[in-house]
């Protein structure tokens, strides 16, 4: 979760890289809540941590991390 703080604050960081980090850490951190229907009433329940996140989302949070990872070993060397 400390990568997508840091993608969040990093100026330098693409715009959309960013804001999607910033949903990703909301997420795993069950900012977001998902509603339910049970008996014709609405009911809300807490999401859980990373299991709310689709493989598609879990693919782009890593291609994110893998660009910063590149950027990262670029500039140590």
């Amino acid at each position: 979760m400390e990568i997508w703080s840091d993608i969040a604050r990093d100026d330098e960081e693409k715009t959309g890289d960013r804001l999607r980090a910033t949903e990703l850490l909301g997420k795993s951190q069950g900012d977001f809540i998902e509603r339910t229907e049970n008996k014709n009433l609405n009911v809300h329940a807490r999401v859980d941590r990373l299991e709310v996140l689709t493989n598609e989302q879990i693919y782009e949070l890593l291609a994110i991390v893998e660009d910063k990872k590149k950027a990262l070993l670029e500039g140590a060397g």
